[in-house]
Protein backbone atom coordinates (compact mmCIF):
# COMPACT_ATOMS: atom_id res chain seq x y z
CA UNK A 1 0.00 0.00 0.00
CA UNK A 2 1.59 2.82 -0.71
CA UNK A 3 2.25 6.02 1.53
CA UNK A 4 -0.27 8.63 1.83
CA UNK A 5 0.27 12.89 0.82
CA UNK A 6 2.49 14.51 3.53
CA UNK A 7 -0.35 17.59 3.08
CA UNK A 8 -3.16 15.20 3.81
CA UNK A 9 -6.47 16.93 3.33
CA UNK A 10 -8.41 14.25 5.40
CA UNK A 11 -9.85 16.85 7.55
CA UNK A 12 -11.00 19.87 5.63
CA UNK A 13 -12.89 21.22 8.67
CA UNK A 14 -9.42 21.66 10.58
CA UNK A 15 -7.80 23.02 7.92
CA UNK A 16 -10.35 25.62 6.68
CA UNK A 17 -9.89 26.95 10.81
CA UNK A 18 -6.40 27.06 10.20
CA UNK A 19 -6.59 28.73 7.38
CA UNK A 20 -8.72 31.50 8.33
CA UNK A 21 -7.57 31.55 12.23
CA UNK A 22 -7.90 34.64 13.73
CA UNK A 23 -4.65 36.97 14.29
CA UNK A 24 -4.39 35.96 18.11
CA UNK A 25 -5.32 32.56 17.39
CA UNK A 26 -2.14 30.01 17.94
CA UNK A 27 -3.78 27.90 15.23
CA UNK A 28 -3.12 30.38 12.41
CA UNK A 29 0.50 29.21 12.97
CA UNK A 30 0.12 25.44 12.11
CA UNK A 31 0.14 25.99 8.34
CA UNK A 32 3.60 27.61 8.18
CA UNK A 33 4.82 24.38 10.35
CA UNK A 34 3.12 22.16 8.70
CA UNK A 35 4.72 23.47 5.18
CA UNK A 36 8.24 23.72 6.85
CA UNK A 37 8.12 19.92 8.28
CA UNK A 38 6.69 18.38 5.29
CA UNK A 39 9.06 20.23 2.95
CA UNK A 40 11.95 18.86 5.32
CA UNK A 41 11.24 15.86 4.65
CA UNK A 42 10.81 15.97 0.81
CA UNK A 43 14.80 17.50 0.86
CA UNK A 44 15.53 14.78 3.26
CA UNK A 45 14.13 11.98 0.87
CA UNK A 46 15.84 13.40 -1.89
CA UNK A 47 19.11 13.63 -0.28
CA UNK A 48 19.00 9.94 1.19
CA UNK A 49 17.76 9.10 -2.58
CA UNK A 50 20.68 10.69 -4.07
CA UNK A 51 23.66 10.65 -1.44
CA UNK A 52 23.09 7.97 0.44
CA UNK A 53 21.62 7.16 4.25
CA UNK A 54 24.71 7.86 5.73
CA UNK A 55 25.23 11.23 4.08
CA UNK A 56 21.57 12.33 5.66
CA UNK A 57 22.01 11.39 9.10
CA UNK A 58 25.27 13.55 9.35
CA UNK A 59 22.99 16.17 7.72
CA UNK A 60 20.02 15.73 10.44
CA UNK A 61 23.04 15.12 13.20
CA UNK A 62 24.69 18.50 12.51
CA UNK A 63 21.35 20.21 12.06
CA UNK A 64 20.22 18.48 15.76
CA UNK A 65 23.52 19.89 17.36
CA UNK A 66 22.74 23.22 16.16
CA UNK A 67 19.35 23.44 17.36
CA UNK A 68 19.55 22.59 20.56
CA UNK A 69 22.72 24.75 20.83
CA UNK A 70 20.83 27.90 19.88
CA UNK A 71 17.68 26.40 22.21
CA UNK A 72 19.89 26.49 25.01
CA UNK A 73 21.45 30.04 23.98
CA UNK A 74 17.45 31.50 24.16
CA UNK A 75 16.35 29.98 27.46
CA UNK A 76 18.98 31.71 28.55
CA UNK A 77 21.06 28.58 29.85
CA UNK A 78 25.02 28.32 29.58
CA UNK A 79 25.27 26.24 26.73
CA UNK A 80 27.06 22.93 26.30
CA UNK A 81 30.42 23.08 25.02
CA UNK A 82 29.74 19.33 24.10
CA UNK A 83 27.62 20.46 21.31
CA UNK A 84 29.85 22.78 19.38
CA UNK A 85 32.51 20.60 19.84
CA UNK A 86 30.99 17.65 18.26
CA UNK A 87 29.64 19.70 15.20
CA UNK A 88 33.16 20.78 15.07
CA UNK A 89 35.01 17.42 15.13
CA UNK A 90 32.24 16.51 12.33
CA UNK A 91 32.64 18.96 10.34
CA UNK A 92 36.50 18.31 10.50
CA UNK A 93 36.76 15.04 9.33
CA UNK A 94 34.85 15.69 6.15
CA UNK A 95 36.74 16.61 2.90
CA UNK A 96 36.12 19.39 0.92
CA UNK A 97 33.16 18.15 -1.25
CA UNK A 98 30.92 16.85 1.59
CA UNK A 99 31.33 20.14 3.31
CA UNK A 100 30.21 22.03 -0.33
CA UNK A 101 27.57 19.20 -0.35
CA UNK A 102 26.34 19.68 3.16
CA UNK A 103 26.52 23.49 3.02
CA UNK A 104 24.18 22.96 -0.39
CA UNK A 105 21.35 20.73 1.89
CA UNK A 106 21.53 23.93 4.29
CA UNK A 107 21.07 26.37 1.98
CA UNK A 108 18.00 24.18 0.10
CA UNK A 109 16.51 24.10 3.47
CA UNK A 110 16.47 27.45 4.25
CA UNK A 111 15.14 28.78 0.72
CA UNK A 112 12.43 26.09 1.48
CA UNK A 113 11.83 28.12 4.65
CA UNK A 114 12.04 31.32 3.20
CA UNK A 115 9.37 30.03 0.95
CA UNK A 116 7.18 28.77 3.23
CA UNK A 117 7.31 31.65 5.16
CA UNK A 118 6.00 33.88 2.16
CA UNK A 119 3.33 32.06 1.25
CA UNK A 120 2.14 32.24 4.92
CA UNK A 121 2.18 35.95 5.26
CA UNK A 122 0.25 36.13 2.11
CA UNK A 123 -2.32 33.22 3.64
CA UNK A 124 -2.40 35.71 6.84
CA UNK A 125 -3.30 38.74 4.40
CA UNK A 126 -6.07 36.74 2.68
CA UNK A 127 -6.91 35.49 6.46
CA UNK A 128 -7.08 39.27 7.20
CA UNK A 129 -9.64 40.41 4.26
CA UNK A 130 -12.23 37.53 5.15
CA UNK A 131 -12.76 39.69 8.57
CA UNK A 132 -13.70 42.80 8.14
CA UNK A 133 -14.20 44.10 11.55
CA UNK A 134 -10.34 43.08 12.40
CA UNK A 135 -7.87 46.31 12.00
CA UNK A 136 -6.35 46.25 9.22
CA UNK A 137 -2.13 45.87 9.14
CA UNK A 138 -0.72 48.66 9.37
CA UNK A 139 1.51 49.42 6.38
CA UNK A 140 -1.69 48.32 4.13
CA UNK A 141 -3.66 51.10 1.93
CA UNK A 142 -6.76 50.45 4.23
CA UNK A 143 -4.67 50.66 7.29
CA UNK A 144 -3.03 53.92 6.82
CA UNK A 145 -5.83 55.66 5.18
CA UNK A 146 -8.09 54.49 8.63
CA UNK A 147 -5.21 56.29 10.26
CA UNK A 148 -5.08 59.52 7.95
CA UNK A 149 -9.00 59.51 8.96
CA UNK A 150 -8.77 59.29 12.16
CA UNK A 151 -5.87 62.22 12.47
CA UNK A 152 -8.54 64.12 10.36
CA UNK A 153 -7.35 64.46 7.10
CA UNK A 154 -10.14 64.58 4.20
CA UNK A 155 -10.35 62.62 0.68
CA UNK A 156 -9.52 66.46 -0.27
CA UNK A 157 -6.35 66.39 1.68
CA UNK A 158 -5.74 62.67 0.26
CA UNK A 159 -6.43 63.48 -3.04
CA UNK A 160 -3.73 66.54 -2.97
CA UNK A 161 -1.24 63.93 -1.20
CA UNK A 162 -1.96 61.06 -3.75
CA UNK A 163 -1.27 63.86 -6.27
CA UNK A 164 2.43 64.32 -5.14
CA UNK A 165 3.62 60.63 -4.79
CA UNK A 166 6.03 59.42 -7.54
CA UNK A 167 7.45 55.72 -6.41
CA UNK A 168 10.27 54.88 -8.99
CA UNK A 169 12.02 51.15 -8.23
CA UNK A 170 15.32 51.53 -10.05
CA UNK A 171 17.46 47.69 -11.13
CA UNK A 172 20.67 47.69 -11.30
CA UNK A 173 22.64 44.77 -11.85
CA UNK A 174 24.10 44.40 -8.50
CA UNK A 175 27.78 42.29 -8.26
CA UNK A 176 26.20 40.53 -4.91
CA UNK A 177 23.37 39.14 -6.52
CA UNK A 178 24.50 35.97 -7.89
CA UNK A 179 21.10 33.63 -7.72
CA UNK A 180 20.84 32.18 -11.56
CA UNK A 181 17.28 32.71 -13.41
CA UNK A 182 17.09 28.86 -13.83
CA UNK A 183 17.17 28.86 -9.82
CA UNK A 184 14.98 31.72 -9.35
CA UNK A 185 11.94 30.12 -11.72
CA UNK A 186 12.30 26.68 -9.85
CA UNK A 187 11.48 28.42 -6.50
CA UNK A 188 8.39 30.50 -8.06
CA UNK A 189 7.54 26.82 -8.95
CA UNK A 190 7.62 25.58 -5.63
CA UNK A 191 5.79 28.92 -4.42
CA UNK A 192 3.03 28.24 -6.51
CA UNK A 193 2.90 24.62 -5.56
CA UNK A 194 2.74 25.43 -1.75
CA UNK A 195 -0.49 27.49 -2.62
CA UNK A 196 -2.25 25.07 -4.18
CA UNK A 197 -2.11 22.78 -1.28
CA UNK A 198 -3.80 25.52 0.35
CA UNK A 199 -6.76 24.59 -1.11
CA UNK A 200 -9.77 23.15 1.01
CA UNK A 201 -11.17 20.45 0.19
CA UNK A 202 -7.85 18.71 -0.66
CA UNK A 203 -7.83 15.01 -2.68
CA UNK A 204 -5.67 13.13 -1.50
CA UNK A 205 -4.72 12.85 -5.90
CA UNK A 206 -3.79 16.34 -5.60
CA UNK A 207 -2.29 16.72 -2.71
CA UNK A 208 0.01 14.27 -4.34
CA UNK A 209 0.06 15.83 -7.70
CA UNK A 210 1.81 18.39 -5.69
CA UNK A 211 3.87 17.33 -3.78
CA UNK A 212 5.10 15.55 -6.46
CA UNK A 213 5.80 18.76 -8.20
CA UNK A 214 7.92 19.61 -5.18
CA UNK A 215 10.08 17.01 -4.79
CA UNK A 216 10.95 17.25 -8.71
CA UNK A 217 11.61 20.82 -8.21
CA UNK A 218 14.35 19.72 -5.30
CA UNK A 219 15.57 17.19 -7.16
CA UNK A 220 16.10 19.39 -9.56
CA UNK A 221 17.44 22.74 -7.38
CA UNK A 222 20.14 19.70 -5.68
CA UNK A 223 21.45 18.75 -8.89
CA UNK A 224 21.73 22.53 -10.18
CA UNK A 225 24.29 24.71 -10.33
CA UNK A 226 23.74 27.61 -7.87
CA UNK A 227 26.04 30.33 -9.48
CA UNK A 228 26.79 31.38 -12.67
CA UNK A 229 30.23 29.66 -14.06
CA UNK A 230 30.54 32.50 -16.50
CA UNK A 231 30.94 36.11 -15.70
CA UNK A 232 27.78 37.67 -17.52
CA UNK A 233 27.69 39.33 -20.29
CA UNK A 234 25.78 43.49 -20.62
CA UNK A 235 23.47 41.49 -23.10
CA UNK A 236 23.03 39.09 -20.35
CA UNK A 237 22.60 41.15 -17.79
CA UNK A 238 20.25 43.38 -19.69
CA UNK A 239 17.78 40.15 -20.20
CA UNK A 240 17.82 39.41 -16.82
CA UNK A 241 16.71 42.40 -15.26
CA UNK A 242 13.67 42.14 -17.66
CA UNK A 243 12.94 38.54 -16.37
CA UNK A 244 11.39 40.33 -13.72
CA UNK A 245 8.64 42.31 -15.09
CA UNK A 246 6.74 38.92 -16.43
CA UNK A 247 7.44 37.30 -13.41
CA UNK A 248 6.40 39.71 -10.95
CA UNK A 249 5.55 43.43 -12.24
CA UNK A 250 3.02 42.94 -14.91
CA UNK A 251 0.50 41.09 -12.81
CA UNK A 252 0.74 42.92 -9.37
CA UNK A 253 0.59 46.95 -10.62
CA UNK A 254 -3.08 46.56 -11.73
CA UNK A 255 -3.64 44.78 -8.17
CA UNK A 256 -1.63 47.02 -6.74
CA UNK A 257 -3.91 50.42 -8.08
CA UNK A 258 -7.29 47.97 -7.66
CA UNK A 259 -6.28 47.76 -3.96
CA UNK A 260 -5.64 51.46 -3.42
CA UNK A 261 -8.82 51.98 -5.48
CA UNK A 262 -11.05 49.86 -3.09
CA UNK A 263 -9.49 51.17 -0.27
CA UNK A 264 -10.23 54.91 -1.67
CA UNK A 265 -13.84 53.68 -1.82
CA UNK A 266 -14.28 51.89 1.61
CA UNK A 267 -11.94 54.34 3.84
CA UNK A 268 -13.18 57.78 1.93
CA UNK A 269 -16.25 56.62 0.20
CA UNK A 270 -14.58 57.80 -3.10
CA UNK A 271 -16.64 56.59 -6.27
CA UNK A 272 -14.28 53.23 -7.89
CA UNK A 273 -12.29 54.60 -10.56
CA UNK A 274 -9.14 53.31 -11.50
CA UNK A 275 -8.50 55.40 -14.58
CA UNK A 276 -8.97 58.66 -12.15
CA UNK A 277 -5.97 57.58 -9.75
CA UNK A 278 -2.79 59.57 -10.53
CA UNK A 279 0.17 57.66 -11.53
CA UNK A 280 2.22 56.86 -8.81
CA UNK A 281 4.47 54.31 -9.47
CA UNK A 282 6.95 54.07 -12.90
CA UNK A 283 9.97 51.72 -12.96
CA UNK A 284 13.85 52.31 -13.60
CA UNK A 285 16.94 50.92 -14.46
CA UNK A 286 20.59 51.36 -14.66
CA UNK A 287 21.07 48.28 -16.39
CA UNK A 288 23.10 48.83 -20.17
CA UNK A 289 23.67 52.24 -18.78
CA UNK A 290 25.80 52.51 -16.09
CA UNK A 291 29.06 52.80 -17.09
CA UNK A 292 30.93 53.48 -13.80
CA UNK A 293 29.86 50.46 -12.52
CA UNK A 294 30.39 48.55 -15.56
CA UNK A 295 33.46 49.55 -17.53
CA UNK A 296 31.92 47.24 -19.88
CA UNK A 297 28.83 49.29 -21.14
CA UNK A 298 29.49 51.16 -24.28
CA UNK A 299 26.92 52.76 -26.58
CA UNK A 300 25.65 50.06 -28.11
CA UNK A 301 24.92 48.35 -24.97
CA UNK A 302 22.64 51.46 -24.02
CA UNK A 303 21.08 51.31 -27.78
CA UNK A 304 20.21 46.90 -26.67
CA UNK A 305 18.46 48.14 -23.71
CA UNK A 306 16.19 50.12 -24.72
CA UNK A 307 15.42 48.02 -27.76
CA UNK A 308 14.75 44.91 -25.53
CA UNK A 309 12.81 46.78 -23.54
CA UNK A 310 11.03 48.45 -26.05
CA UNK A 311 10.39 44.92 -27.66
CA UNK A 312 9.32 43.10 -23.84
CA UNK A 313 6.22 45.50 -23.24
CA UNK A 314 5.07 45.29 -26.61
CA UNK A 315 5.40 41.24 -26.53
CA UNK A 316 3.21 41.79 -23.65
CA UNK A 317 0.91 43.96 -24.84
CA UNK A 318 -0.10 41.84 -27.94
CA UNK A 319 -0.44 38.75 -25.76
CA UNK A 320 -2.86 40.84 -23.78
CA UNK A 321 -4.80 41.89 -26.21
CA UNK A 322 -4.93 38.65 -27.96
CA UNK A 323 -6.68 37.92 -24.76
CA UNK A 324 -8.84 40.95 -25.04
CA UNK A 325 -10.24 39.74 -28.12
CA UNK A 326 -10.91 36.13 -27.10
CA UNK A 327 -13.51 37.62 -24.26
CA UNK A 328 -15.04 39.87 -26.45
CA UNK A 329 -16.83 38.27 -28.55
CA UNK A 330 -19.97 41.26 -28.22
CA UNK A 331 -21.82 41.86 -31.73
CA UNK A 332 -23.54 44.53 -32.99
CA UNK A 333 -26.60 42.50 -33.84
CA UNK A 334 -27.23 42.38 -29.48
CA UNK A 335 -25.57 45.69 -28.35
CA UNK A 336 -24.60 48.57 -30.56
CA UNK A 337 -20.45 50.48 -29.90
CA UNK A 338 -20.05 54.46 -29.15
CA UNK A 339 -19.77 56.48 -32.88
CA UNK A 340 -16.31 57.72 -32.03
CA UNK A 341 -14.72 53.41 -31.77
CA UNK A 342 -16.84 53.50 -35.22
CA UNK A 343 -14.85 56.00 -36.55
CA UNK A 344 -11.62 55.19 -35.28
CA UNK A 345 -12.22 51.46 -36.82
CA UNK A 346 -13.31 52.95 -40.13
CA UNK A 347 -10.11 55.50 -40.30
CA UNK A 348 -8.32 52.24 -39.44
CA UNK A 349 -9.74 50.01 -42.51
CA UNK A 350 -8.96 53.14 -44.89
CA UNK A 351 -5.47 53.61 -44.13
CA UNK A 352 -4.15 50.29 -43.00
CA UNK A 353 -6.42 48.33 -45.12
CA UNK A 354 -8.46 45.45 -44.84
CA UNK A 355 -5.84 42.46 -44.48
CA UNK A 356 -5.53 43.64 -41.09
CA UNK A 357 -8.50 42.73 -39.88
CA UNK A 358 -8.56 38.44 -39.40
CA UNK A 359 -11.57 38.70 -37.29
CA UNK A 360 -13.26 40.43 -40.19
CA UNK A 361 -12.89 37.48 -42.15
CA UNK A 362 -14.78 35.73 -39.16
CA UNK A 363 -17.89 37.98 -38.31
CA UNK A 364 -17.77 41.78 -39.07
CA UNK A 365 -20.42 42.39 -36.59
CA UNK A 366 -17.81 41.44 -33.88
CA UNK A 367 -16.53 45.68 -34.20
CA UNK A 368 -14.36 45.13 -30.60
CA UNK A 369 -12.29 42.25 -31.81
CA UNK A 370 -11.95 43.80 -35.75
CA UNK A 371 -10.47 47.02 -33.81
CA UNK A 372 -8.03 45.51 -31.98
CA UNK A 373 -6.78 43.47 -34.69
CA UNK A 374 -5.55 47.23 -35.99
CA UNK A 375 -4.23 47.75 -32.12
CA UNK A 376 -1.84 44.90 -32.89
CA UNK A 377 -0.79 45.33 -36.21
CA UNK A 378 0.23 49.56 -34.98
CA UNK A 379 1.94 47.72 -31.97
CA UNK A 380 3.79 45.28 -34.19
CA UNK A 381 5.09 47.98 -36.71
CA UNK A 382 6.39 50.10 -33.01
CA UNK A 383 7.63 47.16 -32.07
CA UNK A 384 10.57 46.75 -34.91
CA UNK A 385 10.40 50.52 -36.10
CA UNK A 386 9.05 53.33 -33.55
CA UNK A 387 9.37 55.53 -36.95
CA UNK A 388 7.10 53.70 -39.51
CA UNK A 389 4.28 55.67 -40.21
CA UNK A 390 1.67 53.82 -39.41
CA UNK A 391 3.44 52.73 -35.82
CA UNK A 392 2.16 54.24 -32.02
CA UNK A 393 4.84 57.22 -31.33
CA UNK A 394 3.58 57.56 -27.89
CA UNK A 395 1.98 55.70 -25.11
CA UNK A 396 -0.75 57.68 -24.63
CA UNK A 397 -1.95 57.14 -28.80
CA UNK A 398 -2.30 53.33 -27.29
CA UNK A 399 -4.41 54.52 -24.32
CA UNK A 400 -6.69 56.47 -26.43
CA UNK A 401 -7.44 53.31 -28.68
CA UNK A 402 -7.82 51.30 -25.73
CA UNK A 403 -9.56 54.06 -23.85
CA UNK A 404 -12.27 54.21 -26.97
CA UNK A 405 -13.03 50.26 -26.09
CA UNK A 406 -13.54 51.01 -22.80
CA UNK A 407 -15.73 53.86 -22.93
CA UNK A 408 -17.67 52.10 -26.28
CA UNK A 409 -18.28 48.77 -23.43
CA UNK A 410 -19.41 50.82 -20.62
CA UNK A 411 -21.75 53.27 -22.29
CA UNK A 412 -23.37 50.00 -23.91
CA UNK A 413 -23.71 47.16 -20.92
CA UNK A 414 -20.64 46.25 -21.06
CA UNK A 415 -19.15 47.99 -18.27
CA UNK A 416 -18.24 44.62 -16.25
CA UNK A 417 -16.29 43.76 -19.20
CA UNK A 418 -14.20 47.03 -19.03
CA UNK A 419 -13.33 46.91 -15.39
CA UNK A 420 -12.34 43.28 -15.29
CA UNK A 421 -10.77 43.55 -19.09
CA UNK A 422 -9.84 47.00 -20.09
CA UNK A 423 -8.48 48.37 -16.88
CA UNK A 424 -5.65 46.17 -15.88
CA UNK A 425 -4.26 46.95 -19.17
CA UNK A 426 -4.67 50.38 -18.80
CA UNK A 427 -3.11 50.69 -15.70
CA UNK A 428 -0.36 49.00 -17.60
CA UNK A 429 0.09 51.29 -20.61
CA UNK A 430 -0.14 53.77 -18.15
CA UNK A 431 2.57 52.86 -15.56
CA UNK A 432 4.99 51.32 -18.76
CA UNK A 433 4.35 53.16 -21.13
CA UNK A 434 6.32 51.82 -24.64
CA UNK A 435 9.47 51.57 -23.30
CA UNK A 436 8.78 49.69 -20.01
CA UNK A 437 10.95 51.50 -17.38
CA UNK A 438 13.26 54.92 -17.95
CA UNK A 439 17.19 53.96 -18.52
CA UNK A 440 19.49 56.04 -16.29
CA UNK A 441 23.06 56.84 -17.89
CA UNK A 442 25.64 57.22 -15.04
CA UNK A 443 29.24 57.96 -15.36
CA UNK A 444 32.28 59.15 -13.17
CA UNK A 445 32.69 62.81 -13.03
CA UNK A 446 36.45 62.63 -13.55
CA UNK A 447 35.92 60.82 -17.05
CA UNK A 448 33.77 64.02 -18.00
CA UNK A 449 36.26 66.20 -16.84
CA UNK A 450 39.35 64.72 -19.00
CA UNK A 451 37.00 64.51 -21.67
CA UNK A 452 36.02 68.28 -21.67
CA UNK A 453 40.32 68.85 -21.04
CA UNK A 454 41.23 66.88 -24.52
CA UNK A 455 39.09 68.35 -26.03
CA UNK A 456 40.06 71.82 -24.89
CA UNK A 457 40.62 74.87 -27.00
CA UNK A 458 39.35 73.06 -30.16
CA UNK A 459 35.39 73.66 -29.08
CA UNK A 460 36.45 77.34 -28.92
CA UNK A 461 37.51 76.80 -32.72
CA UNK A 462 34.10 74.49 -33.41
CA UNK A 463 36.41 71.78 -34.45
CA UNK A 464 37.50 68.32 -32.94
CA UNK A 465 40.83 67.38 -32.31
CA UNK A 466 42.86 65.19 -34.06
CA UNK A 467 43.58 62.69 -31.55
CA UNK A 468 41.15 61.62 -28.37
CA UNK A 469 41.40 58.91 -25.95
CA UNK A 470 39.43 55.88 -25.66
CA UNK A 471 37.46 56.51 -23.13
CA UNK A 472 36.32 59.98 -24.46
CA UNK A 473 35.74 58.74 -27.99
CA UNK A 474 33.20 56.06 -26.25
CA UNK A 475 31.64 58.97 -24.15
CA UNK A 476 31.10 61.23 -26.72
CA UNK A 477 29.65 58.31 -28.77
CA UNK A 478 27.26 57.59 -25.53
CA UNK A 479 26.07 60.88 -25.30
CA UNK A 480 25.55 61.47 -29.96
CA UNK A 481 23.75 57.60 -29.09
CA UNK A 482 21.66 58.92 -26.14
CA UNK A 483 20.41 62.67 -28.42
CA UNK A 484 19.37 59.84 -31.39
CA UNK A 485 17.67 57.31 -29.46
CA UNK A 486 15.85 60.40 -27.51
CA UNK A 487 14.48 60.71 -31.19
CA UNK A 488 13.35 57.10 -31.97
CA UNK A 489 11.84 56.04 -28.57
CA UNK A 490 9.94 58.03 -26.19
CA UNK A 491 11.90 60.68 -25.07
CA UNK A 492 11.27 59.75 -21.59
CA UNK A 493 13.12 56.52 -21.62
CA UNK A 494 16.21 58.12 -20.90
CA UNK A 495 16.56 61.25 -18.50
CA UNK A 496 18.51 61.37 -15.94
CA UNK A 497 22.41 61.05 -15.85
CA UNK A 498 24.40 60.15 -12.95
CA UNK A 499 27.52 61.73 -12.20
CA UNK A 500 29.61 59.13 -9.91
CA UNK A 501 31.82 60.81 -7.21
CA UNK A 502 30.78 64.81 -7.89
CA UNK A 503 32.94 67.30 -5.99
CA UNK A 504 32.14 70.44 -7.46
CA UNK A 505 29.68 72.44 -9.35
CA UNK A 506 32.03 72.58 -12.54
CA UNK A 507 31.16 68.85 -12.29
CA UNK A 508 27.47 69.53 -13.15
CA UNK A 509 28.30 71.74 -15.69
CA UNK A 510 30.82 69.95 -17.34
CA UNK A 511 28.49 67.51 -18.26
CA UNK A 512 25.99 70.35 -19.38
CA UNK A 513 28.40 71.32 -21.72
CA UNK A 514 29.19 67.73 -22.81
CA UNK A 515 25.73 67.21 -23.66
CA UNK A 516 24.98 70.12 -25.39
CA UNK A 517 28.38 69.61 -27.35
CA UNK A 518 26.88 66.31 -28.57
CA UNK A 519 23.13 67.56 -29.49
CA UNK A 520 21.54 66.56 -26.43
CA UNK A 521 18.54 68.09 -25.48
CA UNK A 522 19.05 68.97 -21.96
CA UNK A 523 16.49 71.26 -21.56
CA UNK A 524 13.16 69.86 -20.86
CA UNK A 525 10.24 70.76 -23.70
CA UNK A 526 6.74 69.91 -23.96
CA UNK A 527 7.50 66.54 -25.85
CA UNK A 528 11.08 65.62 -24.04
CA UNK A 529 12.11 65.70 -20.50
CA UNK A 530 15.49 66.29 -21.51
CA UNK A 531 18.79 64.63 -19.60
CA UNK A 532 19.14 65.73 -16.18
CA UNK A 533 22.43 65.98 -14.51
CA UNK A 534 22.19 64.34 -11.90
CA UNK A 535 24.85 64.72 -8.80
CA UNK A 536 25.65 61.68 -6.76
CA UNK A 537 27.74 62.68 -3.77
CA UNK A 538 29.70 59.85 -2.75
CA UNK A 539 32.86 60.72 -0.31
CA UNK A 540 32.65 62.23 3.32
CA UNK A 541 33.91 65.44 2.16
CA UNK A 542 31.28 65.64 -1.03
CA UNK A 543 28.70 64.95 1.27
CA UNK A 544 29.57 67.66 3.75
CA UNK A 545 30.03 70.34 1.20
CA UNK A 546 26.68 68.98 -1.49
CA UNK A 547 24.36 71.58 0.67
CA UNK A 548 27.20 74.69 -0.49
CA UNK A 549 27.58 72.90 -4.07
CA UNK A 550 24.02 72.98 -4.85
CA UNK A 551 23.43 76.41 -3.93
CA UNK A 552 25.67 77.51 -6.05
CA UNK A 553 24.62 75.22 -9.07
CA UNK A 554 20.68 76.41 -8.85
CA UNK A 555 22.05 79.87 -8.41
CA UNK A 556 24.18 80.20 -11.27
CA UNK A 557 21.90 82.22 -14.13
CA UNK A 558 22.76 79.78 -17.12
CA UNK A 559 21.52 77.25 -14.44
CA UNK A 560 17.85 78.86 -14.21
CA UNK A 561 16.88 78.18 -17.60
CA UNK A 562 17.26 74.11 -17.00
CA UNK A 563 15.09 74.45 -13.54
CA UNK A 564 12.39 76.03 -15.07
CA UNK A 565 12.19 73.27 -17.57
CA UNK A 566 12.47 71.04 -14.78
CA UNK A 567 9.45 72.47 -12.72
CA UNK A 568 11.94 74.04 -10.62
CA UNK A 569 13.25 70.64 -9.33
CA UNK A 570 16.53 68.75 -9.69
CA UNK A 571 17.59 65.15 -8.68
CA UNK A 572 20.40 64.26 -6.07
CA UNK A 573 21.84 61.17 -5.23
CA UNK A 574 23.55 61.03 -1.42
CA UNK A 575 25.26 58.64 0.01
CA UNK A 576 26.36 54.62 -1.75
CA UNK A 577 25.00 54.86 -5.36
CA UNK A 578 22.19 52.14 -5.09
CA UNK A 579 21.03 53.28 -1.31
CA UNK A 580 18.37 56.26 -2.25
CA UNK A 581 17.65 59.28 -4.32
CA UNK A 582 16.47 63.11 -3.03
CA UNK A 583 14.54 65.53 -5.26
CA UNK A 584 15.60 68.81 -4.25
CA UNK A 585 13.67 71.64 -5.58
Amino acid sequence: MSEGPLWCGDDPESRLAELTADSSSAAKEQPLRRDVRCLGMLLGRVLVELEGQEFFDRVERLRRLLIQHREQLQSGARPEPALLLEARHLIARLSVDQVYKITKAFAIYFELTNLAETNHRKRRRRAARLRVDQKPAAGSFRGTLMRLQAAGRSKQDICAVLDKIAVTPVFTAHPTEVARHTVLYKRRRIAVALERLDQVPLAHSEALDQETEILAEITALWQTDEVRLKKPTVSNEIYMGLDFFPMVLFDTVPRLYEELDESLADIYGLPHCLRRLPKLLSFGSWIGGDRDGNPYVLAGNTEEALRMARQHIIDHYLDQIDTLAGHLSVSLRRVPVSLALTDRLRHYQAKLGQQYSRWKLVSEAESYRCFLDYVSARLRYSRENASQVHAYREAPELEQDLGLVRDSLAENGGRRLAERWLDPLLTKVRTFGLHLHTLDIRQHATVHAHALDELGSALAESRLPAALSAATVELLQTLRTIARLKKTYPAEAIRYFVISNTRSQQDIFTLVRLASISGVQVQASANDPGLMPVPLFETIDALSGAARIMEQVWSAPEFQPLLNSWGRSHEVMLGYSDSNKMVAC
